[in-house]
């Protein structure tokens, strides 16, 4: 028999806010579309603290349009320079400089990794 896997909420926390970001959507958006009293759980999901319920879950990758659940349970959804195109050209449509600076940071990585170049701490690189 098999045994259950185990899954990684940050990942999986990581993974929604980067296909939220993709879509273009706000928390404030998300809150609304799940009929939820505040967004406090979006948050809490997003920072990996929990998950939401299966039929709150089922409802998010639908609004991102996620049809494979390995989708958010594996790896980094900002991986590709795709996505983090897409949230870049998010926070640039939103002015969210300190957001921005992150995702330069994150993207930069990425790309950096690629060549087999080692990260780049934040103290070499000032986006204000």
């Amino acid at each position: 028999m098999n045994v259950r896997p185990e899954y990684d909420f940050k990942v999986i926390g990581s993974n929604l806010k980067a296909l939220r970001i993709k879509k273009h959507l706000t928390v404030e958006q998300v809150r609304r579309y799940m009929q939820l009293g505040s967004a406090q759980a979006i948050y809490k999901w997003e920072r990996g603290d929990g998950l939401p319920q299966a039929d709150s879950l089922i409802a998010l990758l639908e609004l991102y349009g996620v049809d494979n659940f390995r989708t958010i349970t594996e790896g980094d959804a900002c991986a590709s320079p795709s996505l983090c195109l897409a949230s870049l050209s998010f926070c640039l449509s939103a002015s969210l400089s300190f957001r921005l600076s992150l995702i330069l940071k994150h993207c930069l990585n990425l790309f950096l990794s690629a060549f087999s170049i080692s990260n780049v701490h934040s103290e070499f690189i000032s986006f204000s």
